[in-house]
């Protein structure tokens, strides 16, 4: 029995036989995700405009708050976090970023994106300003690729954007 999600997210979820199997995956995995961020000043996303911007935090999860904290140094029972992102899109009142994870932490891309004000769609949790209408956020897992444990072969998986109005109106 898997446990209802938080918040509805759209992409994929790995499930594995063994712990030991579900950490190889996780060394071995790339994925690509694409999240829309409520409109902001421009200059607060300028960041993007290069190739790929790079994010380096430490995040803390707090397990009663069901909730990361970051900060910029090493401290006390925090992991390093980084992600890459690029502003791929501007929507009439969002801009779509794509992320790339580096390491993958307890609800890394909304805490990092968050600590720079690029506040996930419909993340109140993360300081987004209003929530959306079904109680997702706008933040979508699209690709994954891994090396099957034994066979070593690539194995790349892709999942449709959702069917909503906004993820419909994405050009790229």
């Amino acid at each position: 029995v898997l446990p209802a999600p938080e918040r509805i997210v759209f992409g994929f979820d790995v499930l594995s036989a063994s712990a030991s199997s579900l950490s190889f995956f996780s060394i071995i995995s790339r994925n690509s995700s694409f999240a829309l961020k409520e409109s902001c000043n421009p200059a607060k996303i300028s960041a993007s405009d290069e190739p790929k911007a790079r994010l380096e935090h430490f995040l803390r999860k707090n397990s009663s708050q069901n909730k990361s904290f970051h900060y910029t140094k090493n401290t006390l029972n925090t992991k390093h976090a980084i992600l890459r992102y690029r502003h791929i899109e501007q929507l009439r009142s969002y801009h779509v970023l794509e992320i790339e994870l580096e390491t993958g932490r307890h609800h890394q891309i909304r805490v990092q994106l968050a600590a720079v004000g690029l506040h996930i769609k419909g993340d109140l949790k993360y300081g987004a300003k209003r929530p959306n209408q079904n109680g997702s956020i706008h933040l979508h897992a699209q690709s994954l690729a891994l090396a099957h444990p034994t066979t070593k072969e690539e194995m790349k998986f892709i999942a449709p954007y959702p069917d909503d109005v906004i993820w419909n109106s994405l050009t790229h």
